[in-house]
C-alpha cells in the first residue's frame, strides 16, 4: 500500500500540474510510466513474497501458536496484491483526472465485497482465516474493474497507450511520492515494532489482539485525515502548476483549523466512547476489553495533531517542496 501510494501520489503531484499548463501530452505519458511502476511492484512482490513467505512471517513477529494461519493469511495477501497496487494508484489518477466520485465508488465496492466475502468464506463456507484473507485480497479486484474503463474508454485526459518508460520520469515520480511512501510505511513499521514489543514482554496473544483492535480504530481516524490530504493534493497541485501561490496558502491555511479541530474531537471521542468500539469485535472477552480501555487514552494522545501533520507533508508534497 505504502509503495502504491508513493507512485500515485508522485504521479498525480506531476499530472495535476501538466494538466493546469495544459499539458496533456505529458500528463498521459506520466499516467502510463506510473502504471508499469505500479505491474512492476507488484510482480516483483508476488514473487519475493511467496519465496520467502516463512522466513518473512517470522520476522513480522508470528508466533508457534500462529504461524499456520499467518502464512495462510499472507499467501493470499502476497499473491494478490498487484491488484492491491492497482487499485490505490488508478482511484488517485482518478481523482487527478477529475473524477473523484468513480474513485470513491470503485474503493467503496472493493471495501464493501470483502465485509460480505469475510462473511461467507468465514462462515458459509467455513475456510478461516485463508478465507478472511481471499476476502481481502478479492476487493481490490473489484475496485480495479470498475476504475479501468475510465482510462481504456479515454474518457478523461489520461489514457493508456505505449510508452518507454524514461529514467529520470520515474525517479521524480518516486522522489515526489517519497513522503506519502514515508506516513504510510511507518503504519507498518510501527505495527512490526509493536508486535515485536508485545511478544518480547510477554503478553502473548492477549497483547496482539488487544494492539489488533487498537489498530483498527487508528486507522479508521488515520485514513480519514489521509483521505481529506489526499483530496486536496489535486487542488494543490494545480494550484502550483498555474503560479496561484496566493490561492494555494489560503487553501492550506483554512484546512489546518478543520484537521486540528478534526483531531481534537477524535480524540475527546476515543476518551468517552472508545470502550464501545473495542466491545463490537469481542463483547465477552472481559480481560480483552480491560485491556484495551486502559491503554487507548496514552495511545492516541497524539491524534490532535496526526491530522495536521498529513495535511503539512500532503501540501509540501503537493508544491513539490519535498
Amino acid at each position: 500500500i505504502a509503495l502504491s501510494i508513493a507512485v500515485a501520489s508522485g504521479a498525480g503531484v506531476l499530472i495535476a500540474s501538466h494538466l493546469g499548463r495544459g499539458e496533456r501530452d505529458a500528463a498521459a505519458r506520466v499516467f502510463n510510466t506510473a502504471f508499469y511502476c505500479a505491474i512492476g511492484m507488484g510482480a516483483l512482490i508476488m514473487a519475493l513474497g511467496n519465496l520467502f513467505i516463512d522466513s518473512l512471517a517470522v520476522m513480522l513477529g508470528s508466533t508457534p501458536d500462529i504461524h499456520g494461519e499467518a502464512i495462510q493469511y499472507m499467501r493470499y495477501i502476497v499473491t494478490f496484491c498487484p491488484f492491491q497496487i492497482l487499485s490505490f494508484l488508478l482511484s488517485g489518477l482518478a481523482r487527478n483526472d477529475g473524477r473523484p466520485k468513480l474513485a470513491m465508488i470503485a474503493l467503496a465496492a472493493g471495501s464493501c465485497s470483502n465485509i460480505l466475502l469475510d462473511w461467507f468464506f468465514m462462515y458459509p463456507l467455513n475456510m478461516g482465516i485463508g478465507g478472511a484473507a481471499l476476502a481481502t485480497a478479492l476487493g481490490p479486484i473489484f475496485s480495479v474493474l470498475i476504475l479501468l474503463p475510465h482510462f481504456l474508454r479515454r474518457r478523461g485526459d489520461l489514457f493508456f497507450q505505449l510508452v518507454r518508460p524514461l529514467a529520470y520520469e520515474i525517479g521524480k515520480i518516486y522522489s515526489l511520492g517519497f513522503p506519502s511512501f514515508i506516513m504510510e510505511f511507518t503504519i507498518g513499521i510501527i505495527t512490526f515494532v509493536y508486535n515485536a514489543a508485545i511478544v518480547r514482554c510477554g503478553y502473548g496473544e492477549l497483547g496482539l489482539a488487544a494492539y489488533l483492535v487498537i489498530g483498527y480504530l487508528m486507522l479508521i481516524i488515520l485514513t480519514f485525515f489521509l483521505g481529506m490530504a489526499e483530496g486536496l493534493q489535486p487542488v494543490f497541485s494545480h494550484f502550483t502548476g498555474t503560479a496561484e501561490t496566493s490561492r494555494a496558502q489560503k487553501l492550506r491555511n483554512f484546512s489546518a483549523w478543520v484537521f486540528l479541530a478534526t483531531g481534537v474531537l477524535c480524540y475527546v471521542l476515543i476518551l468517552f466512547f472508545s470502550r464501545y468500539f473495542f466491545a463490537i469485535f469481542n463483547p465477552n472477552d472481559a480481560e480483552l476489553l480491560s485491556f484495551l480501555n486502559g491503554r487507548s487514552a496514552a495511545y492516541f494522545c497524539g491524534f490532535p495533531l496526526a491530522g495536521f501533520g498529513i495535511l503539512m507533508i500532503s501540501y509540501w508534497q503537493s508544491t513539490r517542496q519535498t
